[in-house]
């Protein structure tokens, strides 16, 4: 503190100090953890992913559900005699309507299947790459603290041998004037 005290540009330095290890230490963290989830998952994308993806998009929207639903009152209002021009295809009850409706429902959920297991591997892949990024910040934090511990352990050791000077100047200058002479 005295040295603080008397020296208030050391205070300063010891910032400046400071401030610059604390950046450089978060640039090396930065620089050996980025990692760019997306393009990880790009990378394993396969052909596969993208038609599931593609299918998936198609499904998962209202214009396919309205489309099913125009689709299901047509066939019902065809199938069902109401219309004396059309010809009847799938009469009462419907089994042909009944099976193509299992089977888009079928192939609906396989793919929603697919694509739920491609999430979870792309979230295994993000959760691994965020641990590590913790695990790179906590060591870098780690070795600024043992820094700091460092940098303090040097102030006091520089405070102390001040101390001590100072207070042999100040013995120095309270002993009578024949023992300055002699010196």
């Amino acid at each position: 503190m005295a040295l603080v005290q008397s020296h208030p540009g050391v205070a300063l330095l010891m910032m400046q100090t400071l401030s610059q290890r604390l950046r450089n230490s978060a640039a090396m963290v930065q620089e050996r953890a980025i990692r760019n989830v997306n393009e990880e998952i790009a990378l394993e994308t396969t052909l596969g992913d993208r038609i599931t993806d593609a299918f998936v998009g198609v499904f998962s929207n209202m214009r396919f559900m309205a489309f099913s639903v125009v689709l299901c009152v047509v066939w019902l209002l065809v199938n069902s005699g109401l219309l004396p021009f059309v010809h009847i295809f799938d009469p009462w009850p419907f089994a042909l309507l009944a099976v193509v409706l299992a089977l888009e429902m079928m192939f609906i959920s396989l793919f929603i299947l697919i694509k739920q297991n491609r999430q979870a591997a792309n979230d295994q892949v993000r959760n691994d790459i965020e641990y590590d990024v913790n695990v790179r910040a906590e060591e870098g934090v780690r070795s600024l603290a043992k820094q700091v511990d460092t940098l303090q352990q040097l102030i006091l050791e520089h405070l102390t041998t001040l101390d001590t000077f100072t207070k042999a100047q100040q013995i120095r200058d309270s002993r009578p004037a024949a023992d300055k002479v002699r010196e």
